[in-house]
């Protein structure tokens, strides 16, 4: 067992209002201080909004901490939303000779689709690409699946407990063992609510409570509404203004994450009793029927969704999707934007640049009849943000307001145009991610000697902090120590 531990956190913000990029190093330290085991956790990015100076189109954790020469052992993934994973095959270079690749078995059966689509969004984009196809088949070809929860010898003579952590199908957390009395937790995202396709998240067994928490999720640390918000009112309300478009044969656009959301508000929409006219597109089509199938469950909190009442936008297939071996059933998309009548959910989650939805809200934002719902978190500098605060304008001053976009279509083509918003837009906070409320609870119910914030805006770090500072003895924040 170790004396020492060094944990580290490569993402750091961008701006105060970023969640970083998740990316984590746990090294082991031996009696002489020598490293014995290097492990990191979760390696993500996060796409922004347009192409920089340095031609990038996204913010990746730094990596020169490797160039100590010193291999990378293990790599464990939480789960595979791009924050987390988007960036693993850059370790690539970094990586032992034999090190493994550890998620759980739904994370394994969507990560390749994941990381291709990735590339060939920056592709399209003409941004630098994060890293190359040989980088990412080598990650690939390092596959270690966990099957259950419960726990494994990651490294010789280091144990962990890979738990169910509620918040998509597959998400995991795992507790590393470093000492017999000392455990150090990494949560990934967490959700203690339940969810379509997700049971929240318990508890650790007791014999596994952190001593450390090295990861967080602070989401909604600033969010003081987000402790009134309920996941079934708040599929009340997306049913109740999909019912509404529907009765007078009009369009409503949902803007969904491809990964669990999209299929989630589907879920919804079936159980609150829309059961016609909705139709899926972009990477959704593929994700909602991934879960469902044999590879989608890997603990009794992932379940089925109910999608019998849902149709595919027939277009090009998502790149890097495997075949589906149920026959497509769906309709072109021109024919149904000249049709109405229907709810479609699509990518992308913020409303572009990107992705399907980009083709959608050319026809949605001026139609004054038509109804546009964002179903989750819209970052500050997307083109969600655009349309939402152009909406409050609009309502402010009750003047014509209209939006200029850039960036490029689905086939990566340059796009350049300006819309009016005058549809209807409303955002639906169906969140996989813990209330302000609930992430407090989460850490006084551990109560931790060492806890690390993370995941979470400058206003985020500051709430808690105010909250936890006189509870948990050493309370540090990874935006100034990124290394203990």
């Amino acid at each position: 067992m170790s004396n020492r531990v060094k944990l580290h956190r490569l993402g750091q913000r961008l701006t105060d209002n970023d969640i970083e990029p998740s990316c984590s190093v746990m090294d082991v330290l031996g009696r002489n201080g020598e490293i014995t085991h290097r492990v990191v956790i979760d390696c993500g990015l996060l796409p922004k909004q347009g192409t920089g100076k340095d031609g990038l189109a996204w913010h990746a954790p730094d990596l020169s901490l490797f160039e100590d020469g010193r291999p990378i052992d293990a790599v464990v993934i939480t789960h595979v939303h791009t924050d987390h994973v988007g960036y693993l095959p850059a370790l690539s270079k970094y990586l032992a000779k034999n090190a493994q690749v550890t998620m759980t078995k739904p994370s394994w059966g969507i990560v390749k689709h994941g990381l291709r689509e990735g590339l060939s969004v920056n592709e399209k984009r003409g941004s630098k690409l994060p890293f190359s196809l040989a980088e990412m088949d080598d990650i690939l070809n390092r596959e270690r699946i966990i099957y259950r929860p419960g726990e494994y010898e990651i490294l010789s003579g280091l144990s962990m407990y890979a738990h169910p952590a509620g918040h998509i199908n597959g998400s995991c957390s795992y507790t590393f063992r470093v000492r017999r009395h000392d455990f150090i937790h990494y949560s990934g995202d967490n959700c203690k609510h339940n969810q379509a396709g997700i049971k929240g998240a318990q508890l650790l067994p007791k014999n596994w409570y952190p001593t450390t928490i090295a990861v967080s999720d602070c989401t909604y640390g600033a969010d003081m509404d987000s402790d009134f918000r309920s996941w079934d009112e708040e599929a009340k309300k997306a049913a109740t203004l999909a019912a509404d478009a529907l009765a007078r044969k009009q369009i409503i656009l949902f803007f969904a994450f491809g990964i669990h959301r999209g299929g989630a508000v589907a879920h919804e929409l079936g159980r609150q009793g829309i059961r016609s006219r909705v139709f899926l597109d972009g990477s959704i089509r593929y994700y909602a029927h991934q879960q469902n199938g044999p590879m989608g469950r890997w603990c009794d909190l992932d379940e089925a969704f109910q999608l019998q009442h849902t149709m595919r936008v027939v277009g090009k297939p998502a790149i890097g999707a495997p075949m589906i071996d149920t026959p497509v059933v769906g309709m072109n998309r021109d024919r149904l934007i000249e049709e109405g009548n229907l709810a479609v959910i699509t990518t992308g989650g913020m409303g572009g640049p990107g992705g399907p939805g980009v083709d959608w809200r050319r026809h949605v934002l001026p139609n004054p009849e038509a109804t546009i719902a964002f179903t989750g978190y819209v970052a500050p500098d997307s083109d969600g943000a655009k349309i939402l605060a152009a909406a409050q304008e609009r309502k402010r001053t009750g003047q014509r307001v209209s939006v200029a976009f850039s960036g490029v279509n689905e086939k990566g083509e340059p796009m350049s145009e300006t819309l009016p918003v005058e549809c209807r837009v409303e955002q639906v906070r169906l969140s996989s991610h813990d209330s302000r409320r609930n992430i407090l609870e989460w850490f006084r119910e551990y109560r931790p000697e060492t806890a690390i914030l993370t995941h979470g805006s400058k206003q985020a770090f500051d709430s808690l902090s105010a909250e936890l500072s006189t509870e948990i003895p050493h309370l540090v924040r990874s935006d100034e120590t990124p290394s203990i």
